[in-house]
Protein backbone atom coordinates (compact mmCIF):
# COMPACT_ATOMS: atom_id res chain seq x y z
CA UNK A 1 0.00 0.00 0.00
CA UNK A 2 1.54 3.47 -1.14
CA UNK A 3 0.96 6.07 1.78
CA UNK A 4 2.11 9.47 1.79
CA UNK A 5 4.98 10.87 3.88
CA UNK A 6 4.87 7.47 5.19
CA UNK A 7 9.05 7.81 5.46
CA UNK A 8 9.96 10.92 5.12
CA UNK A 9 11.22 12.84 8.48
CA UNK A 10 10.86 16.16 7.04
CA UNK A 11 7.86 18.66 6.10
CA UNK A 12 8.36 18.03 2.36
CA UNK A 13 5.18 15.76 0.99
CA UNK A 14 6.65 12.79 -0.43
CA UNK A 15 5.63 9.32 -1.14
CA UNK A 16 6.71 5.55 -0.40
CA UNK A 17 5.82 2.20 0.23
CA UNK A 18 6.00 1.84 3.77
CA UNK A 19 7.14 -1.29 5.19
CA UNK A 20 6.38 -3.08 1.84
CA UNK A 21 3.07 -4.80 4.43
CA UNK A 22 -0.72 -3.93 3.61
CA UNK A 23 -1.74 -1.55 6.10
CA UNK A 24 -3.80 -2.83 9.46
CA UNK A 25 -6.81 -2.41 10.96
CA UNK A 26 -4.71 0.28 13.63
CA UNK A 27 -3.34 2.19 10.71
CA UNK A 28 -6.79 2.92 9.03
CA UNK A 29 -9.18 2.95 12.30
CA UNK A 30 -9.16 7.27 11.99
CA UNK A 31 -10.70 6.58 8.81
CA UNK A 32 -13.66 5.29 10.33
CA UNK A 33 -15.90 6.05 13.06
CA UNK A 34 -15.41 3.52 15.85
CA UNK A 35 -13.36 0.93 16.84
CA UNK A 36 -13.63 -1.74 14.16
CA UNK A 37 -14.43 -1.88 10.42
CA UNK A 38 -15.67 -4.43 8.25
CA UNK A 39 -17.63 -5.24 5.37
CA UNK A 40 -20.90 -4.38 7.21
CA UNK A 41 -19.59 -0.91 7.17
CA UNK A 42 -19.80 -0.10 3.94
CA UNK A 43 -23.41 -0.47 3.93
CA UNK A 44 -23.67 3.03 5.57
CA UNK A 45 -21.09 4.55 3.62
CA UNK A 46 -23.89 6.98 1.79
CA UNK A 47 -25.59 7.83 5.54
CA UNK A 48 -21.89 8.97 6.45
CA UNK A 49 -21.15 10.77 3.72
CA UNK A 50 -23.49 13.64 4.35
CA UNK A 51 -23.76 16.24 1.95
CA UNK A 52 -20.81 15.23 0.38
CA UNK A 53 -21.68 13.00 -2.52
CA UNK A 54 -20.29 9.99 -3.54
CA UNK A 55 -18.91 9.13 -7.22
CA UNK A 56 -16.31 6.76 -6.19
CA UNK A 57 -16.50 5.86 -9.94
CA UNK A 58 -15.85 9.21 -11.32
CA UNK A 59 -13.01 9.50 -9.26
CA UNK A 60 -11.02 6.43 -10.39
CA UNK A 61 -11.75 6.99 -14.07
CA UNK A 62 -9.51 10.38 -13.21
CA UNK A 63 -6.32 8.74 -12.32
CA UNK A 64 -4.59 9.44 -15.37
CA UNK A 65 -1.51 10.11 -15.83
CA UNK A 66 -2.23 13.87 -17.10
CA UNK A 67 -4.12 14.50 -13.93
CA UNK A 68 -1.19 12.90 -11.89
CA UNK A 69 1.87 14.09 -13.59
CA UNK A 70 2.55 17.27 -12.02
CA UNK A 71 2.56 15.17 -7.98
CA UNK A 72 5.46 13.23 -9.25
CA UNK A 73 7.57 15.36 -11.81
CA UNK A 74 7.57 18.61 -9.02
CA UNK A 75 5.22 20.74 -11.16
CA UNK A 76 2.65 21.64 -8.25
CA UNK A 77 5.42 22.38 -6.09
CA UNK A 78 8.99 22.99 -5.66
CA UNK A 79 10.28 19.22 -4.09
CA UNK A 80 7.23 16.98 -4.89
CA UNK A 81 9.78 14.51 -6.13
CA UNK A 82 8.47 11.12 -5.64
CA UNK A 83 10.26 9.07 -3.10
CA UNK A 84 9.14 5.82 -3.89
CA UNK A 85 12.71 4.36 -4.86
CA UNK A 86 15.26 6.67 -4.85
CA UNK A 87 19.05 4.66 -5.54
CA UNK A 88 21.24 7.45 -5.37
CA UNK A 89 20.73 8.70 -1.74
CA UNK A 90 18.43 5.88 -0.23
CA UNK A 91 14.69 4.35 -0.66
CA UNK A 92 12.58 1.26 -0.33
CA UNK A 93 15.05 -0.56 -2.75
CA UNK A 94 18.35 1.66 -2.49
CA UNK A 95 21.36 -0.44 -3.54
CA UNK A 96 18.89 -3.30 -4.76
CA UNK A 97 19.33 -4.16 -8.48
CA UNK A 98 15.71 -5.54 -9.54
CA UNK A 99 15.98 -8.82 -11.79
CA UNK A 100 12.48 -7.59 -13.52
CA UNK A 101 10.29 -4.99 -13.22
CA UNK A 102 8.65 -2.89 -10.00
CA UNK A 103 4.63 -3.37 -10.00
CA UNK A 104 2.68 -0.98 -7.84
CA UNK A 105 -1.11 -0.35 -7.04
CA UNK A 106 -2.05 -3.73 -9.37
CA UNK A 107 0.48 -2.03 -12.16
CA UNK A 108 -0.39 1.68 -12.31
CA UNK A 109 3.12 2.52 -11.58
CA UNK A 110 5.59 -0.07 -12.73
CA UNK A 111 9.62 0.72 -11.95
CA UNK A 112 11.42 -0.93 -14.64
CA UNK A 113 14.82 -2.87 -13.63
CA UNK A 114 17.33 -0.55 -14.89
CA UNK A 115 15.28 2.60 -13.79
CA UNK A 116 17.18 5.42 -11.85
CA UNK A 117 14.85 6.14 -9.10
CA UNK A 118 14.38 10.15 -10.18
CA UNK A 119 10.98 11.03 -10.96
CA UNK A 120 11.66 14.92 -10.57
CA UNK A 121 12.78 14.69 -14.35
CA UNK A 122 9.22 14.21 -16.18
CA UNK A 123 11.24 12.05 -18.93
CA UNK A 124 11.99 9.74 -16.70
CA UNK A 125 8.28 8.79 -15.64
CA UNK A 126 6.13 7.93 -18.69
CA UNK A 127 2.31 7.38 -19.76
CA UNK A 128 2.81 3.65 -20.69
CA UNK A 129 1.00 0.09 -20.71
CA UNK A 130 3.33 -2.97 -19.44
CA UNK A 131 3.42 -4.30 -22.30
CA UNK A 132 5.33 -1.80 -24.01
CA UNK A 133 7.82 -0.53 -21.06
CA UNK A 134 11.34 0.67 -21.34
CA UNK A 135 14.25 -0.86 -19.37
CA UNK A 136 15.32 2.05 -17.74
CA UNK A 137 12.11 4.43 -17.05
CA UNK A 138 9.23 4.43 -15.15
CA UNK A 139 5.72 4.12 -16.58
CA UNK A 140 1.93 5.02 -15.25
CA UNK A 141 -0.71 2.99 -16.85
CA UNK A 142 -2.31 5.91 -18.84
CA UNK A 143 -5.94 5.03 -18.42
CA UNK A 144 -6.29 3.00 -15.02
CA UNK A 145 -9.77 2.63 -14.83
CA UNK A 146 -9.58 0.97 -18.29
CA UNK A 147 -6.50 -1.14 -17.72
CA UNK A 148 -6.25 -2.06 -14.07
CA UNK A 149 -8.40 -4.99 -13.83
CA UNK A 150 -9.50 -3.96 -9.59
CA UNK A 151 -10.30 -0.61 -10.51
CA UNK A 152 -12.23 -1.50 -13.34
CA UNK A 153 -14.35 -3.82 -11.34
CA UNK A 154 -14.60 -1.55 -8.59
CA UNK A 155 -15.76 1.57 -10.83
CA UNK A 156 -18.59 -1.21 -12.41
CA UNK A 157 -19.70 -2.07 -9.03
CA UNK A 158 -20.56 0.96 -7.57
CA UNK A 159 -21.90 2.47 -11.00
CA UNK A 160 -24.60 -0.50 -10.56
CA UNK A 161 -25.06 0.54 -6.62
CA UNK A 162 -25.83 3.96 -7.50
CA UNK A 163 -28.37 2.09 -9.94
CA UNK A 164 -30.06 0.06 -7.32
CA UNK A 165 -30.07 3.15 -4.90
CA UNK A 166 -31.74 5.62 -7.22
CA UNK A 167 -34.72 2.87 -7.95
CA UNK A 168 -35.02 1.92 -4.26
CA UNK A 169 -35.54 5.26 -3.76
CA UNK A 170 -38.20 5.59 -6.30
CA UNK A 171 -39.88 2.73 -5.00
CA UNK A 172 -39.82 4.28 -1.27
CA UNK A 173 -41.21 7.70 -2.30
CA UNK A 174 -44.01 6.17 -4.35
CA UNK A 175 -44.98 3.29 -1.56
CA UNK A 176 -45.22 6.54 0.94
CA UNK A 177 -47.16 8.47 -1.51
CA UNK A 178 -49.56 4.74 -1.57
CA UNK A 179 -49.96 4.77 2.41
CA UNK A 180 -51.01 8.27 2.25
CA UNK A 181 -53.74 7.93 0.14
CA UNK A 182 -54.82 4.44 2.00
CA UNK A 183 -54.66 6.84 5.53
CA UNK A 184 -56.72 9.33 3.80
CA UNK A 185 -59.72 6.51 2.31
CA UNK A 186 -59.85 5.07 6.38
CA UNK A 187 -60.66 8.55 7.67
CA UNK A 188 -62.37 10.81 4.99
CA UNK A 189 -63.39 12.95 7.65
CA UNK A 190 -59.71 14.76 8.27
CA UNK A 191 -57.96 15.10 4.95
CA UNK A 192 -54.75 15.61 4.64
CA UNK A 193 -54.28 19.61 5.98
CA UNK A 194 -56.13 18.03 9.12
CA UNK A 195 -59.36 20.09 8.85
CA UNK A 196 -63.00 19.28 8.66
CA UNK A 197 -64.88 20.27 5.69
CA UNK A 198 -67.78 22.53 6.19
CA UNK A 199 -70.75 20.26 5.93
CA UNK A 200 -69.51 17.66 8.45
CA UNK A 201 -68.83 20.93 11.07
CA UNK A 202 -72.05 21.55 10.49
CA UNK A 203 -73.53 17.98 11.56
CA UNK A 204 -70.76 17.64 13.96
CA UNK A 205 -72.73 20.98 16.09
CA UNK A 206 -76.31 19.22 15.58
CA UNK A 207 -75.05 16.63 16.82
CA UNK A 208 -73.56 18.13 20.04
CA UNK A 209 -76.22 20.34 20.57
CA UNK A 210 -77.91 19.27 24.03
CA UNK A 211 -81.44 19.89 23.98
CA UNK A 212 -83.48 22.24 26.58
CA UNK A 213 -83.94 19.89 29.36
CA UNK A 214 -87.13 19.32 31.03
CA UNK A 215 -87.31 21.12 33.95
CA UNK A 216 -86.57 24.42 31.98
CA UNK A 217 -89.53 23.68 29.71
CA UNK A 218 -92.37 23.81 33.13
CA UNK A 219 -94.51 26.52 33.42
CA UNK A 220 -93.45 28.05 36.70
CA UNK A 221 -96.39 28.07 39.44
CA UNK A 222 -99.57 29.58 39.65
Amino acid sequence: MVFENARNESVTPKFSLEDGEAATPEQLKDCFSGNYFREESLVNIDEKSGDKKLNVDSEIEGIKYNALRSHFTGSSTTEACCNLINRDNGGIIWKTYLEKSLWCGGEILTMSKKFSGDLETSTNLIACEIANITVSKATWTADPAKQIVHLKNVSEVFKAFKIVQRKNKVKVESNEQKIQVELEARNPVRIAWGKIPPNRQQLSKRQTHKPASVKSLRHPPI
